[in-house]
């Protein structure tokens, strides 16, 4: 996407190669640089200058879609520039024209259709602080304004149905091969969470309420996670448990193999026949410690479980509104694709 800063173009070059040292053209010899390359958007202010109701509600949810995909966590009024449209909204190509040919009432009634569905566009820039490396608290300027409240039209949700992650995933691995795999699984997560909600009816200010924290929490406070951290937090604790059930039942398993083993060796040793062992297996007093051994292991595996119950009802509750809504989404299937996220 194309970004600038809003006062003036920008074009910053960062020096230095893999080793830190200047690259240098094999012929003409002068120094290659990496850098980026920003295009300057020419428009009348941004959304701090300007009220909600003039903006279009397609821009509004393609930005939305964008920043829930990337987890943007600075999309703050600065960073979405206002102007003029290129083109006419939908459905309204012939207002403007109708202005010049048509008498002065209908003109006023096609310019007042226009600005009914937001004569201006909107432009975001500034994309440095999307996929963090964990789910920090993002900011969506675009939250609670009317547009947001709209459901996605036709066009909006098959182009989410359509996102492909595993694909998007693969062409940033080949494209930025230093995007650490924290990032990608952010990605992975939000853009499931987007898909599954969307396909279950919620709008975008629902979706982005999920993945936001109360704003009283926005500054470093974690003590109250947005409804999307919940799902992570029990999609982990699910994926540790059921990695501690098999890792217990294949130690006991192997506990049993061993003990038996273990005794068809010492027969050899001894020169006994097999079949003089006991078909049971270990002796009571073997038994005895495998039982202690997994008791132990329970144990621990049930305080853990009473400790991190103990931990959520200390925490304040959601409100009901976004309760229902990651119920709705977990009934869609978000709490098991988050589990496999996690859990690759």
């Amino acid at each position: 996407s194309s970004s600038s800063s809003s006062s003036s173009s920008s074009s910053k070059a960062l020096l230095g190669g893999a080793d830190g040292q200047l690259l240098r053209a094999g012929s003409g010899g002068r120094p290659l640089k990496l850098g980026s390359l920003q295009e300057f958007v020419h428009h009348l202010a941004d959304t701090n200058e300007m009220g909600s109701s003039r903006f279009r509600s397609r821009d509004v949810h393609a930005i939305g879609i964008l920043d829930i995909r990337l987890f943007n966590t600075d999309r703050h009024a600065g960073n979405i520039l206002v102007r003029e449209p290129v083109c006419a909204p939908r459905d309204f190509s012939s207002c403007r024209n109708s202005v010049h040919t048509r008498s002065s009432i209908n003109a006023a009634a096609a310019a007042a259709a226009v600005v009914s569905v937001g004569s201006y566009e909107l432009i975001p820039i500034d994309h440095g602080f999307c996929l963090p490396e964990a789910l920090e608290a993002p900011y969506f300027e675009w939250l609670h304004w009317p547009q947001a409240c709209l459901p996605f039209d036709d066009d909006e949700l098959a182009y989410i149905a359509q996102l492909d992650v595993a694909a998007d995933i693969a062409m940033l691995q080949r494209e930025l091969p230093n995007l650490r795999p924290e990032c990608l699984r952010v990605l992975e997560v939000a853009t499931t969470l987007l898909q599954r909600c969307a396909a279950a009816g919620l709008t975008l200010a629902d979706i982005g309420a999920l993945a936001s924290r109360p704003l009283d929490a926005l500054d470093g406070d974690d003590s109250c996670p947005s409804e999307l951290e919940k799902a992570c937090v029990a999609a982990r604790q699910a994926v540790e448990t059921r990695a501690l059930t098999a890792m217990m039942s294949s130690s006991s398993c192997s506990s049993s193999g061993g003990c038996a083993a273990f005794r068809l060796c010492e027969a050899d040793e001894e020169g006994l026949d097999s079949s003089d062992l006991d078909e049971e297996g270990c002796s009571d007093a073997e038994q005895q410690q495998d039982d202690s051994e997994e008791l132990d292991a329970c144990m621990a595996a049930g305080q853990m479980h009473q400790l991190v119950q103990q931990q959520q009802q200390q925490r304040p509750r959601a409100p009901s509104r976004l309760a229902t809504y990651s119920s709705m989404a977990a009934e869609e299937g978000v709490g098991g694709a988050v589990t496999a996220a996690l859990a690759g």
